[in-house]
């Protein structure tokens, strides 16, 4: 029986799709072509991460693999610069989610 997962992020970045939800323990990362069928059922796009620190670190890794293409130093910086967008635009998209979800009295 799968879990229910509470969307907190989802966009398309380039040529791949990525959600980011919450199930009851962990942070669920969905990564994968846009043009996927099947990319919210197959587990093969799934990554989960305990905590939002893990959860950076990873993201930031992965969008650095998807816009590195060969190996330059020019490709090198335009792969870190864009990855590095991209978690702003992921880390901002979270933060606004997060304020809607914890209220402080």
């Amino acid at each position: 029986m799968k879990k229910k997962m509470n969307i907190i992020y989802d966009k398309t970045l380039g040529k791949e799709r990525v959600v980011i939800g919450t199930d009851t323990y962990n942070f669920v990362v969905i990564q994968g072509p846009k043009a996927a069928k099947q990319l919210m059922t197959k587990d093969r796009y799934r990554t989960y991460y305990t905590n939002v620190r893990s959860l950076i670190q990873g993201l930031y890794d992965k969008r650095i693999k998807s816009h590195f293409d060969t190996l330059t130093l020019s490709n090198f910086e335009k792969a870190v610069r864009s990855a590095y967008t991209d978690i702003i635009d992921i880390s901002r998209g979270i933060d606004k989610a997060a304020k809607n979800l914890i209220t402080r009295t």
